[in-house]
């Protein structure tokens, strides 16, 4: 299950990912896991963006997808 983003960095389990959709552009924060032999998104921000969890491979289909730094809560 080796998947990459657009600027070829390798993705796993647990990476934070980014995609923009629409117009005008909604930037979408994602987070991965894995199910069933491959890796799946958990749209985290917003929180009300549809559908919630998709197939990675695809979203990128259809969008560009960034892995982001890893994300640390706020206090």
């Amino acid at each position: 299950m080796s998947e990459r983003d657009d600027d070829g960095a390798v993705l796993q389990e647990g990476d934070f990912v980014s995609f923009t959709f629409g117009i005008p552009p909604t930037r979408v924060v994602a987070q991965l896991y894995a199910k069933d032999g491959a890796l799946w998104i958990h749209c985290i921000w917003p929180e009300d963006v549809k559908p919630q969890r998709e197939k990675l491979s695809r979203v990128k289909k259809w969008y560009q997808v960034w892995k982001m730094p890893a994300l640390t809560p706020k206090p």
